[in-house]
């Protein structure tokens, strides 16, 4: 999912940089700016969501063993 989002992205630049070239320099850095963010959000969800499913491996085995 998140590589579509990032392939669309990646289109939406291309055609905003080919149709104003003038204005293509502000529009890519506000989008590689939101491109940015979003990428560090999906990173902190990811991290917290890896740290949980250790803890939850280490419930599991200390139940089995």
């Amino acid at each position: 999912m998140v590589q579509l989002i990032r392939g669309i992205a990646s289109l939406v630049i291309a055609f905003l940089a080919l149709a104003d070239p003038g204005g293509t320099l502000l529009a890519l850095v506000i989008l590689l700016g939101i491109y940015a963010v979003l990428f560090g959000v999906i990173e902190i969800f990811g991290s917290f969501s890896a740290r949980h499913a250790v803890r939850h491996w280490e419930a599991l085995k200390s139940q089995r063993g």
